[in-house]
């Protein structure tokens, strides 16, 4: 099952935010159900919701006046919901995904189609997530 939004730029902050809001709040109930991948997939939580809504507002608040790409927002397995932005550059494509859980957070920064990511961690503060979108997009 692919539910995963496809990227979009967006012409102002608000304009991303208000995109990957309504992708957030657009996953499909059945999401919130065992099993949803046709594996054995954790339902997304509430408290996973909770956290990316209020991701959003505060990258929303931190971009201030400038434009900001809107995230894909996707499932995970995990019970999370993952925030993805891409961009191309001199050596492929590279992406940023933050996923939130339950309980914490984890990303990963890497190129797409390599085996290992440039840079991971998990349960980082909001602040320095902040900062990865700040440096991945700019």
């Amino acid at each position: 099952m692919s539910v995963m939004s496809a990227p979009r730029k967006a012409s102002s902050p608000l304009d991303a935010w208000f995109l990957a809001l309504r992708e957030v709040e657009r996953l499909p109930l059945a999401l919130r159900r065992p099993g949803w991948d046709g594996h054995n997939a954790s339902p997304i939580s509430g408290a996973a919701h909770g956290e990316v809504v209020d991701f959003l507002g505060r990258l929303f608040k931190d971009f201030g006046g400038a434009s900001a790409p809107a995230p894909m927002v996707a499932p995970d397995p995990d019970g999370g919901i993952a925030l993805e932005w891409s961009r191309d550059d001199d050596q492929g494509h590279r992406e940023l995904e933050i996923v939130f859980l339950a309980r914490g957070n984890e990303y990963s920064i890497g190129y797409r189609g390599c085996a290992q990511a440039e840079e991971e961690g998990e349960d980082q503060p909001v602040w320095k997530l902040l900062n990865l979108v700040r440096q991945f997009v700019s």
